[in-house]
């Protein structure tokens, strides 16, 4: 809708609105510019904040386990073989039996191990896959909205969850499942339009990408686009006319692209489990979990071993009381849940205004497909307990997708000869910097679960143990007063050539045993974390604690 010249809206059109629009449009419009600038957008805001926030330490039991993955894999092995006093260090998220390796897909450690190998950092594989992510996201929205708008959706993500947010600062991940989305929402779109053996390659890629990040949310997402592709193809009567084509280029190219990826999947499953068709986390969750993530499943009907009191705790005590509130008050926590990403997402000023953009969405066919995608997808996801903002990322780009749709419809409302949408989008969107920029380097931007105490507690004994000469053996007491959470026995892949070996503490007779094995080459220690945490000299109890630190009162399980 032009704006009349002669009113003041259009004065400001012609003088501010147009001349930026200009320059904009031949940036969006070139398609490697506006890949790199969001890439790099995320490389230099995450330097220049770098003595602000520094490089992330691993604290969530996940980070853990996919570090581990991260350093098996920069050793060049798919898995590790288990240690001979296996009992002793079993731990949370990470398999003992049949092999020594992380539960997790293989993805996000692959990713780790990349920037280990390249920077001698794993975070910079962290850092790189966010960049990426940014910077494919135009290509993949421009697919279904014009280059100017993507580019748009590209900066509002960049700018909010690129730069800093956990996804970037913790080794969780979110950006490998992201990418894989993105591939399969931009190349999905180019197929329905040209049928072309490129974009199938492209779709599939996504699409291994995603089953070895978030298999089953990654399911749901390529089972959902796959069936918009084949209305499009053979409900809307495009068949006739693109049939050869599918045939020759894109089912042989699918095929072919699909098979290596299924083939290294099962080969790494059988390496881990000894089952090609069984993932680690299943394995992982037979062993030790009594819940299962399903709402329609309650507890397994196995009874696992606990060889630990504080993995029983964890599994039985902390994850069944949330399993079990998840399942008796399922609306609230998916209330919970939903608010946790769209903060997550945008933070309060998308929120306040999403009605207005909802409504936006319902004004045109192509707006409404891809809420009803989006709506199907969040409908058959919610089939899990519990969905925290990285298990949406496989569907990050498609929400990114609907809300600058949505943007884009509203920008051409007018009220007579007023342009309000544009004075409405303008005003969405600098709020929506401004309240990202002052919530930018605080802890509820940067952690999913803040642990200030267990930081400071964590920093103090590493600190400890570097001042130590020679090799560290360090027998680990979780107390019944220990947050479940907070988990130390936690070793890197060769154990015996760790400098610091950190085993779970048992019996006397079983602790000699882990003794005997090292020969006395390492200086032992016992850490008991309870009321208080103390660390002191191993097999003697009488001897002042080096470290003496009093833990907080456990708090009852907060749930949401």
């Amino acid at each position: 809708m032009r704006v009349p010249p002669n009113t003041i809206d259009g004065q400001i059109d012609r003088m501010l609105i147009r001349p930026i629009r200009r320059s904009y449009g031949k940036v969006a419009r070139h398609p490697l510019f506006s890949f790199l600038i969001p890439f790099l957008m995320v490389l230099i805001g995450r330097a220049v904040l770098l003595s602000e926030v520094p490089p992330p330490e691993p604290l969530i039991q996940d980070e853990f386990s996919y570090l581990l993955a991260g350093q098996t894999y920069a050793s060049f092995r798919l898995t590790n073989p288990p240690h001979p006093l296996w009992q002793h260090f079993e731990t949370i998220h990470e398999l003992m039996q049949p092999t020594y390796m992380s539960k997790y897909p293989p993805m996000q450690g692959l990713i780790l191990a990349f920037g280990q190998l390249v920077f001698g950092m794993p975070w910079m594989g962290v850092l790189l896959s966010m960049g990426l992510f940014c910077g494919l996201l135009s290509w993949g929205l421009r697919a279904w909205i014009p280059p100017g708008w993507a580019f748009l959706g590209a900066l509002l993500a960049t700018y909010r969850i690129g730069i800093l947010s956990y996804w970037t600062d913790s080794f969780w991940g979110g950006a490998a499942a992201a990418i894989g989305g993105v591939l399969v929402l931009g190349s999905i779109k180019r197929l329905v339009n040209t049928p072309a053996s490129g974009m199938t390659f492209v779709f599939v890629l996504g699409a291994g990408i995603l089953a070895n990040s978030r298999p089953f949310e990654g399911f749901v997402f390529v089972l959902i686009f796959g069936g918009y592709l084949f209305w499009k193809w053979f409900c809307e009567g495009r068949w006739r006319e693109n049939g050869p084509v599918i045939y020759r280029r894109v089912v042989p190219v699918a095929c072919l692209a699909a098979l290596p990826i299924l083939l290294i999947m099962g080969y790494n499953n059988y390496r881990v489990t000894g089952k090609v068709v069984e993932l680690p986390y299943q394995t992982y969750e037979r062993q030790y979990s009594i819940w299962t993530p399903f709402i329609w499943q309650q507890k397994s009907s196995l009874t696992p071993t606990y060889r630990h009191e504080f993995i029983q705790r964890a599994w039985v005590e902390w994850d069944g009381i949330h399993k079990a509130y998840e399942r008796r008050h399922l609306l609230l926590v998916h209330w919970h849940n939903f608010l946790m990403n769209i903060g997550f997402y945008f933070g309060p000023v998308f929120f306040q205004g999403g009605f207005l953009l909802v409504l936006a969405l319902f004004r045109s066919a192509k707006n409404r497909t891809i809420l009803g995608l989006l709506i199907v997808y969040y409908a058959c996801t919610r089939v899990m307990s519990d969905i925290i903002p990285h298990y949406t990322a496989p569907a990050a780009a498609l929400i990114y997708l609907a809300t600058t749709m949505a943007l884009r419809t509203t920008w051409y409302f007018s009220i007579g000869r007023f342009s309000s949408g544009k004075w409405i989008v303008c005003t969405l969107i600098i709020a929506f910097l401004i309240s990202t920029s002052l919530t930018r380097v605080t802890p509820e931007n940067r952690f999913l679960f803040l642990k200030p105490f267990w930081m400071e507690k964590r920093h103090q004994v590493l600190s400890f143990f570097k001042q130590q000469p020679g090799f560290q053996l360090v027998f680990v007491h979780h107390g019944v007063l220990h947050n479940p959470n907070d988990i130390w026995t936690y070793n890197e892949p060769d154990i015996d050539a760790s400098r610091i070996v950190w085993v779970d503490s048992m019996s006397p007779e079983e602790n000699q045993a882990v003794l005997d094995y090292y020969g006395g080459k390492r200086t032992a220690w016992i850490l008991d974390d309870d009321a208080e945490l103390t660390l002191r000299p191993y097999g003697d109890s009488q001897a002042k604690p080096v470290i003496e630190i009093k833990n907080p009162p456990l708090e009852p399980l907060l749930v949401p």
